[in-house]
């Protein structure tokens, strides 16, 4: 079992060590305790408490291995590239067929996922969900090739952080990924598009 302390659960959720101990001592979230007196929280508890109390936890945004799911392989692997030449040189791997894709996060785990919605072969939301409930902590973002306003919705619903429409923001992925690469590699022109 993943046990945290309470400064990581404060981190976690984006409150204060003093809130954290607030909160377990009237049972809002379930906490145990060391043989020296200090409260470890279950991460799945932790979790679990946000979702029920719609806190959206902070998660680390620098993502170390990454799987983007793209039917267009051309495009998959651009992608890849530009993220793997990131200054913290992320693992990336590309799937653009669902068992290959299950294949790939089975043995990558990866950090975060980068999907395409609505991909022939398919239902990118479906997909989203299922990596969700395999790791809660996985962050999924979406590729979208117009403004699918239902569909972002219903993948934000799924446990989906946001989506990215093609052409895609340069400055905006490597941003959702915690790098600064936009700003350092190309400070003309932060809206850097690719197809």
């Amino acid at each position: 079992m993943d046990l945290l302390t309470p400064s990581e659960v404060a981190e976690f959720l984006g409150v204060s060590p003093v809130t954290i101990r607030a909160w377990a001592r009237k049972g809002f979230i379930s906490a145990e305790l060391t043989q020296g007196g200090h409260r470890r929280f279950a991460r799945e508890d932790v979790i679990d408490f946000a979702h029920r109390f719609g806190i959206k936890p902070r998660v680390n945004q620098q993502a170390n291995r990454v799987l983007i799911i793209d039917s267009d392989p051309a495009h998959a692997t651009f992608l890849a590239e530009q993220i793997s030449a990131i200054h913290y040189q992320p693992k990336v791997e590309v799937a653009s067929e669902l068992f290959g894709a299950g294949v790939r996060v089975g043995e990558l785990d990866p950090d975060l996922v980068i999907i395409e919605l609505l991909n022939p072969m398919f239902d990118g939301v479906k997909v989203c969900s299922q990596i969700k409930q395999r790791n809660p902590m996985t962050r999924v973002i979406g590729l979208i090739r117009q403004a699918q306003v239902a569909d972002e919705r219903e993948f934000q619903q799924a446990g989906g952080e946001t989506c990215l429409m093609r052409p895609v923001d340069l400055g905006r992925l490597y941003h959702l990924l915690g790098s600064n690469q936009a700003t350092e590699d190309h400070p003309e022109s932060p809206q850097q598009r690719v197809m």
